[in-house]
């Protein structure tokens, strides 16, 4: 946020990242099958291939908080 209040480049944001595993069409999906029930962070990584940290930041908005 100070970078951006002063005018200096900021960090790119989801699929703008090189080295994102992600689209914004991704993280949609895997917020509505958590919301929907039946799956665990576990499960969600395996099938996206990433740790189970990785979807904990997604669903609780610590990482892609600008996709709803």
């Amino acid at each position: 946020d100070d970078m951006v209040q002063k005018g200096r480049q900021s960090h790119p944001k989801g699929e703008l990242n090189a080295r994102t595993k992600f689209t914004e069409a991704n993280v949609t999906e895997i917020r509505r099958r958590y919301a929907e029930g039946g799956v665990t962070y576990e499960q969600l990584g395996r099938l996206y291939g990433v740790s189970q940290m990785n979807i904990h930041y997604i669903l609780n908005r610590v990482t892609w908080k600008h996709v709803s």
